[in-house]
């Protein structure tokens, strides 16, 4: 079984680490506001006062930046994932950028 090995450098390093905070708290703020519009829409369809139930607003909040930020992970791993299963097959890799879509035609990477 071929094994892959991949070659960081710390400038590659610095900016994953920037741009993960950055979308750490961009995905938090997301996915809690989807939380929270979740309960709100759950308590205007049994239709009772939207502010019925304060603590569920921050349990569903807490439970949205969560499931947010655990999607991220799992897009990061599954990019990784196939190329590694493209590696091993001989194809070239998925271009992954560091932008709101994670793939992107290699003709676009070449042109920048």
């Amino acid at each position: 079984v071929p094994t892959t090995s991949f070659t960081i450098n710390s400038s590659c390093l610095e900016l994953d680490r920037i741009l993960t905070c950055k979308m750490g708290f961009t995905t938090a703020v997301i996915g809690g506001s989807l939380g929270f519009t979740a309960q709100c829409i759950s308590n205007a369809i049994q239709k009772i006062p939207l502010s019925r139930q304060p603590w569920m607003h921050v349990f569903c909040s807490v439970g949205g930046a969560w499931a947010a930020h655990k999607w991220v992970n799992l897009e990061k791993s599954l990019l990784a994932d196939v190329n590694e299963i493209r590696a091993y097959k001989g194809l070239p890799p998925m271009v992954g950028t560091r932008s709101y879509f994670p793939l992107a035609p290699p003709s676009l990477e070449e042109k920048k």
